[in-house]
């Protein structure tokens, strides 16, 4: 699978470089077709990083259930495995080192650890107005199974 995705990546590229070279004196095609393949060069990027299910550093906005995450100091991250509401598989996110964070995930850890269901939203701190990386914090607390999953669905199982 993955030498076909760099097979046509090959194959693309080569063609848009004969396009280029064989038809003299075509600027408009060319000026269309130089910065079109750069955005499908870098949109295939960030596909191919999403299919092949590395971590990614976008922050969930809505309620999260934590699974379980890894603290890894030496490469300053902490990688949390995450299912957003919504979402029916969970979702690698790499955060930032810091001890707060860790802190609470491990907090979050001993709970899932006993069975219990643990979700995170990400708040804001008092007095700022714009969400940045140094002005949030994640808020982990228990949640009881009734809420997270309403009691008519129980019934309709």
């Amino acid at each position: 699978m993955e030498f076909l995705i760099y097979a046509s990546l090959v194959t693309i590229t080569l063609c848009c470089l004969w396009a280029i070279i064989s038809i003299p004196k075509q600027y408009l095609f060319k000026a269309i077709l130089i910065p079109t393949m750069l955005v499908v060069a870098v949109s295939m990027w960030y596909t191919y990083q999403a299919i092949f299910g590395y971590g990614t550093e976008f922050k969930p906005t809505t309620k999260v259930i934590y699974h379980a995450h890894v603290d890894a100091k030496k490469e300053n991250r902490i990688y949390v495995l995450l299912t957003t509401a919504g979402d029916d598989e969970p979702r690698l996110h790499i955060y930032p080192w810091s001890e707060a964070l860790k802190k609470q995930l491990e907090k979050a850890g001993e709970q899932q650890g006993q069975g219990i269901m643990v979700v995170g939203e990400l708040k804001r701190k008092e007095n700022s107005g714009v969400i940045t990386g140094d002005r949030e914090q994640w808020v982990f607390y228990m949640m009881p199974p009734n809420e997270w999953m309403p009691k008519d669905t129980l019934d309709n199982e």
